[in-house]
C-alpha cells in the first residue's frame, strides 16, 4: 500500500467508535467536490453517528482549509500518485465498518435500503460486494462489452453485467463491500490495467466462491452528478462505438452472414443507421480478427458460475 497522509480528527485513536457503515469517496484534487458529497450524505442519512465518512485523493493535492468537514469526515492524500485501484484498496482496508460504500466524488446516494442491504450481508457469509443501479439524467445506466486493441493485442475488457442479480464485477467500482472479504482474496491488482484489474477481480472473487450482485432498485441507486468526473477507464461506451459483437460470438461468421442478410430489410425499413453499424462491426473484426489476445480464458467457467445464482 502507497504512503498516506491521513488529515482527520473524526477517528477514534482508541478505536473505541464502532461504525456500521464506511463511506468511501475517491477523487483527484477534488476536495471541493468532496465538501458538497459529504453535505449530500449528511441530508441523505440525517444522523451519520454511526457512519464514518471518508475521502481517499489519487494526487498529491495540496491540503487547503477543511477544518470545517473534518469533525465529519476523514481525508486521505497520497504521497504520490496512485491509480484508482491503489486509492480503492486504501479507503477500503483503511474503513473503520465492517461494511464500505465506495464511490467516486461524481455520483451520491440516492437509495439506500441500509436495514435490508445489512440483512443480505449478514445472511450470505459469502457476499463480497453489492453493486448499485446506476441513474444518470433519468435514465438506468448498465455496463456494456467495450474491448481495446492495442499494441496487435486485446489490452483490456469489459464484460456486460449478467441479469440481477449476479454480477461479474462492480459496476464501475462503485459498490458496498464487505471489508474483510475484500482484504481476504487480496483486493484489486494495481500492477494491472485499471479496466482489467476489474475484470480480474470478478473472476478471482467467484473463483474463490465470493458472491458479487447487483441491487435491486429498491435497495440500492446511486445517482451520477455531473460537478467533477474522475477517469476510470471502465465506462459505457458511446453508441457510435463498435461492441466488437463478432468477437464476442461463439459463431462470428454466421453472426456475420446474419447481419448482412438484414442489410435488405434494413434499407427497405429507412433503418440506415442499422446498415452503418453492420458496417461499422464488419470493418473492426476485419481490421483486428489477427490481434485479439483474450486475457480472460476463464470466462465460461465463471460466467456458469453466476448463472446459478441468477
Amino acid at each position: 500500500m502507497p504512503n498516506f497522509v491521513d488529515v482527520t480528527n473524526r477517528v477514534d485513536k482508541q478505536h473505541l467508535k464502532k461504525y456500521s457503515l464506511t463511506i468511501a469517496y475517491i477523487g483527484r484534487k477534488s476536495l471541493y467536490a468532496f465538501r458538497n458529497r459529504v453535505n449530500d450524505i449528511v441530508s441523505f442519512f440525517g444522523s451519520i453517528s454511526n457512519i464514518e465518512i471518508m475521502y481517499v485523493d489519487t494526487s498529491t493535492t495540496e491540503i487547503s482549509d477543511v477544518s470545517d468537514i473534518l469533525n465529519k469526515a476523514r481525508i486521505i492524500i497520497p504521497s504520490d500518485n496512485i491509480s484508482i485501484v491503489e486509492a480503492v484498496n486504501t479507503a477500503i482496508s483503511s474503513a473503520s465498518a465492517p461494511l464500505v460504500l465506495v464511490m467516486s466524488v461524481n455520483y451520491r446516494p440516492s437509495v439506500v435500503n441500509t436495514k435490508g442491504i445489512r440483512g443480505l450481508f449478514s445472511s450470505e457469509p459469502t457476499l463480497l460486494c453489492i453493486t448499485p443501479t446506476i441513474s444518470y439524467q433519468g435514465k438506468r445506466i448498465r455496463e456494456t462489452v467495450k474491448l481495446g486493441v492495442m499494441k496487435d493485442r486485446l489490452e483490456w475488457v469489459i464484460l456486460e453485467n449478467a441479469k440481477n442479480p449476479a454480477s461479474l464485477t462492480p459496476n464501475n467500482f462503485l459498490g458496498i463491500y464487505n471489508k474483510n472479504l475484500f482484504n481476504s482474496i487480496g483486493g484489486f491488482l494495481p500492477e494491472l490495467p485499471t479496466a482489467i484489474s476489474l475484470v480480474e477481480f470478478g473472476i478471482r472473487a467467484w473463483s474463490s466462491g465470493c458472491i458479487i450482485v447487483s441491487a435491486e432498485e429498491r435497495d440500492f441507486v446511486v445517482d451520477k452528478i455531473a460537478d467533477l468526473e474522475i477517469s476510470t477507464s471502465v465506462s459505457e461506451p458511446e453508441k457510435s462505438e463498435p461492441t466488437f459483437k463478432y468477437f464476442l460470438s461463439k459463431k462470428p461468421l454466421w453472426t456475420i452472414f446474419k447481419d448482412i442478410a438484414s442489410i435488405p430489410l434494413f434499407m427497405l425499413t429507412f433503418r440506415f443507421k442499422e446498415v452503418s453499424k453492420v458496417f461499422r462491426e464488419l470493418k473492426v473484426y476485419l481490421k483486428n480478427k489477427n490481434k485479439i489476445f483474450i486475457f480472460v480464458p476463464e470466462l465460461e467457467k465463471i460466467a456458469s458460475i453466476i448463472s446459478y445464482y441468477e
